[in-house]
């Protein structure tokens, strides 16, 4: 989220890298926070991150 270290941290590395930042779309209208996302993350699920990664060249995936 925009605001916490770890999110300010996650849109360096995002701007860095261009690590993908994914957001459970679920999870965050649950927690009714989409709008307070860092710039560089977007939302999805499964079906969605599996599109996204097939074109990224992904070598590793980390789940936080």
């Amino acid at each position: 989220m925009k605001g916490t270290d770890m999110g300010e941290r996650l849109q360096v590395l995002h701007e860095k890298t261009g690590m993908i930042i994914m957001g459970c779309d679920q999870c965050v209208y649950e927690r009714k926070i989409e709008n307070m996302l860092v710039p560089g993350a977007t939302l999805g699920c499964f079906p969605t991150l599996y599109a996204v990664l097939g074109s990224a060249g992904v070598e590793q995936v980390i789940t936080l």
